[in-house]
């Protein structure tokens, strides 16, 4: 299986085996055919193929594609770059003589054209084939991925709008399957990377055949492929309307037409004309040129920069902030990711993937010079794929269970407090207390003007006969004034008793009345004597009591 980087060149490269250092002992491994991911014809809409992408810390996107040969590793333990080596294969065909090939780093190379069936590896592990695929064999001359050690070729993803020969296209082979369609679709949906990424992150996906409307949000906007001059190696060419920089207290734009924007994941970075890089880092205090190469020119500038970049397509701007712009460096610095041309001829704006990575790309190809490109929000803003239907099943399981406890606990400390007042209301209920008012006539103590007793204590007896001597417990005696219960009690007691019981019994009888308020002062008055009554009797007893215990 060949890794293939992920590009929306021209062609599709591949390097033979004899181009590279490594030899190899060679083992079968033959691709399934599944005619199953084919479109089943008669239906009204093709199916989505997710193709995953793998992504490594200096931003390169790769594929996995099988072809019918054995692969090749070197002897150790770990296995290496699988290498295409064409005389292994009995699908392919050749084509007369070498032609002189540009390839994606720019450089012009000697290349071999052969025809050769292609497998792309899905998400569910099995294949898309794409048959009699036109690939350019590099055979000298060319450090083209001599440094990617996981690479095999680079999957070319354009139109082939330079030569006009739609047939050695990736999307040929399906159209002539698919007569009905005037077109071939895809959608692009790239995670962000980082020099953390490591060799082989997710590096997102390709809704291969049909793009995914769940990928985005809201309408895409369109812009048709413009044709560029023989001499640009480019395909995927539209017009970009105006971009803006902002800055915490600054602005910086550009409009009015005339630019033309180059879509290519095969880049890492974002690309401005000269003029127009070093217009953007002149308002960052501190930036300055950190490498100025054969091709482009980069910026370092503090990590702690505050900036917005706004691109406009039609009437949608898309917006990246300084979490895409501002990429840390392995030597703890930071770099910018808007890069100038070396070249200050070239007015072009490249999008790589550090834009790419930020919104969703529909592709829509009809021919080598009619393509139409949509560009819309993505639906999540995170690096990892989207949510597989098992993760998601299980949310939402685990979301009904959760909720479920919660509403069953609030129910059961609801039923807990409910029952806590009931039984409070059964066993501690509150009882009504009837107030007793003494009446206003009624003095509890005679005044000391009054009183019988002002010139003798109140502890000598009221009658002549001799008291009763009671014997303690311990033997001995001890004289104790005790009167017996039919004596008449002391006088200073004698006004209350006699007052409360002739209130009692002077009450008049009480006539039944018809009338609702009659009768409701009837039974109040009623209440009254009953209460008085009480009151009374409670009085006398407290005042026997009281004498008991004079005398004890």
């Amino acid at each position: 299986m060949l890794q293939l980087l992920l590009g929306l060149a021209v062609a599709t490269f591949a390097p033979a085996a004899h181009a590279y250092e490594h030899s190899a002992s060679l083992s079968s491994l033959w691709p399934r055919d599944l005619e199953g991911l084919w479109k089943r014809e008669g239906s009204s809409n093709p199916s989505t193929v997710r193709i995953p992408l793998t992504v490594d810390n200096a931003g390169t996107y790769a594929i996995a594609v099988n072809m019918p040969q054995g692969y090749q590793r070197r002897p150790s333990r770990s296995y290496r770059a699988c290498r295409y080596n064409s005389s292994e294969s009995t699908t392919v065909e050749y084509e007369s003589g070498l032609q002189n090939v540009t390839i994606p780093e720019g450089s012009m190379i000697d290349a071999g054209l052969i025809r050769e069936d292609c497998f792309m590896r899905t998400e569910n592990g099995s294949a898309w084939k794409y048959l009699n695929q036109t690939i350019v064999e590099t055979v000298s001359g060319s450090s083209f991925l001599a440094s990617q050690s996981s690479i095999g070729g680079a999957l070319g993803l354009g139109t082939n709008s330079r030569d006009d020969d739609f047939s050695a296209t990736i999307y040929h082979g399906w159209l002539e399957d698919h007569p009905t369609r005037t077109n071939f679709s895809f959608g692009m949906a790239l995670n962000s990377w980082t020099v953390d990424s490591g060799s082989s992150a997710d590096g997102g996906r390709l809704d291969w055949v049909a793009p995914d409307p769940a990928a985005y949000v809201g309408e895409p906007t369109y812009k048709s492929m413009i044709m560029m001059n023989s001499s640009v190696d480019y395909d995927w060419v539209v017009d970009v309307d105006a971009w803006e920089c902002e800055y915490d207290d600054e602005y910086l734009s550009q409009s009015g037409g005339g630019m033309t924007g180059i879509f290519d994941p095969y880049y890492p970075y974002i690309y401005f004309p000269t003029g127009s890089a070093q217009s953007v880092y002149a308002r960052i205090s501190g930036s300055k040129i950190a490498m100025e190469g054969n091709d482009t020119i980069m910026w370092s500038l503090p990590c702690d920069t505050r900036i917005r970049l706004s691109i406009t397509f039609n009437d949608m701007s898309f917006n990246v902030t300084e979490e895409v712009l501002v990429l840390q460096n392995t030597n703890g610095g930071c770099v910018g990711a808007i890069q100038g041309w070396s070249d200050t001829t070239d007015d072009a704006y490249l999008f790589g993937s550090t834009f790419i990575s930020s919104v969703y790309l529909i592709f829509i190809i009809s021919s080598s010079s009619q393509g139409t490109m949509g560009i819309a929000p993505r639906a999540q803003a995170s690096s990892s794929n989207s949510m597989s239907k098992g993760a998601m099943a299980g949310t939402i399981i685990g979301s009904i269970v959760a909720l479920a406890l919660i509403v069953f606990i609030g129910m059961y400390i609801y039923y807990l407090r409910k029952r806590d007042k009931r039984e409070a209301g059964e066993d501690g209920e509150e009882k009504e207390i009837i107030p007793f008012n003494i009446h206003p006539t009624i003095n509890m103590l005679p005044s000391p003007q009054s009183s019988p007793l002002n010139t003798a204590s109140p502890y000598q007896p009221y009658n002549s006969g001799q008291p009763t001597t009671l014997s303690l417990q311990s033997g001995s005696a001890a004289p104790s004034h005790v009167y017996p219960a039919e004596e008449e009690p002391p006088p200073y007691f004698r006004p209350m008793d006699e007052l409360i019981l002739e209130q009692t019994s002077e009450q008049p009888p009480q006539q039944p009345s018809d009338s609702p308020t009659e009768a409701q002062a009837q039974r109040e008055q009623r209440d009254v004597g009953v209460r008085t009554a009480a009151a009374g009797m409670a009085l006398r007893d407290a005042k026997r009591a009281y004498l008991r215990d004079l005398d004890s």
